[in-house]
């Protein structure tokens, strides 16, 4: 029996959809957990924390580009799972991949931000810092500098046509046509690749600057306390063997020494809070490289082929899907990051959980007293 055109193209794009079931899976779940833990972050820290704003002001705005940048991509690719080689239509792969590439381009971009804010506070605390106004005026910029690279690498995204010898047919996917490559896709390459690695670079280079004040401060924090214990024996000791002085000059020396160590932990206790976010955020940005840069390699692998995705094992082709959808865990993780850092959130998020699974099973929806 011959088959049209239209035929063995349906068996095959549907043979291709069987190697992707597990990746399909994998997909929702990425959905389900992303909508899940940044839509927490946001509601927790817009209007459940009222301490600390400065220091936690990006991260419901960081929460939001996840939850985008998470539902586009993996919505995304679970489209083209369901379609891998009869996605047609280049007008509706452009439209595709334009909010894909701007959340994870603002994502990145957002998270540099963040480290620049985390610098002056940490290693300039006494210099200039972001006021509310530099702070939306970063959030403008930051979206706005997006913009260049996802539309300009959306010019380059094309209805493909791939061709399968052992049916004779030919298929269409939606990726970057490397025949229709020319010196501006070579020009914009390049700069792209030196955007993404001076924003890593100095993404890198602000957590390390961080990481150093920190270690110095920890530092100086342990001589001074190992200081101020000799001195305290040594007062103690002075204290036992010599006369009691004046119960009056005693009190006053009590009161002083009491308002200093008050003072003392107080600083302390202020400069634990802002060694706790800059972990934080640092792990943020280590989960950020490391889910990155696996997607990077797999993309410039893939440059160079137009059946790049199809001459491939099942194992192969799944492996490589799974590789390059590994960027949708840092749009995953950084809720649990928050979880683990920040007791604060962690205290609310529970809270907030209890109260609504408490609301839900009354019968009666009327709000706990607790909540």
């Amino acid at each position: 029996m011959n088959l049209s055109q239209e035929q063995k193209l349906e068996q095959w794009n549907d043979a291709q959809v069987q190697i992707y079931i597990g990746n399909d899976v994998l997909l929702i779940v990425y959905i389900l957990l992303g909508l899940i833990g940044n839509t927490l972050v946001m509601i927790v820290y817009k209007y459940k924390m009222k301490q600390n704003v400065d220091d936690r002001y990006f991260i419901p705005w960081l929460a939001l580009l996840d939850l985008l940048a998470c539902t586009f991509r993996c919505s995304f690719e679970f489209a083209r799972k369901m379609n891998p080689v009869n996605f047609r239509g280049s007008m509706l792969c452009k439209l595709c991949w334009i909010p894909v590439n701007i959340t994870a381009f603002s994502s990145m971009i957002l998270l540099f931000v963040i480290a620049l804010h985390r610098y002056l506070k940490v290693c300039r605390p006494f210099g200039k810092q972001m006021t509310l106004s530099g702070k939306r005026v970063a959030l403008g910029l930051t979206l706005g500098i997006s913009l260049i690279p996802s539309i300009a690498l959306t010019v380059y995204n094309e209805e493909v046509k791939v061709y399968n010898s052992e049916l004779n047919v030919t298929g269409f996917v939606c990726e970057i046509d490397i025949n229709g490559i020319d010196a501006g896709f070579i020009v914009f390459i390049v700069f792209a690749t030196v955007f993404i690695i001076v924003i890593m670079g100095g993404l890198l280079l602000l957590n390390i600057l961080i990481g150093r004040q920190i270690y110095k401060q920890l530092h100086v924090r342990m001589r001074m306390t190992r200081v101020d214990q000799s001195a305290f024996n040594g007062a103690t000791t002075s204290h036992v063997t010599d006369q009691l002085p004046p119960v009056s000059g005693h009190l006053n020396e009590d009161t002083s020494k009491a308002t200093n160590l008050f003072q003392h932990q107080n600083a302390v206790k202020k400069e634990n809070i802002s060694h706790t976010f800059s972990y934080m955020f640092m792990m943020v940005a280590i989960a950020f490289f490391l889910s990155y840069i696996p997607q990077f390699i797999i993309l410039f692998m893939s440059l160079g082929s137009d059946n790049f995705w199809i001459d491939k094992s099942r194992a192969e082709l799944s492996l490589l899907a799974i590789i390059r959808e590994m960027n949708v865990l840092n749009n995953i993780v950084n809720p649990v990051i928050y979880g683990y850092y920040d007791k604060t959130f962690r205290e609310k998020s529970i809270h907030l959980l209890r109260c609504n699974t408490c609301c839900l099973c009354r019968s009666n929806s009327v709000v706990p007293e607790t909540c």
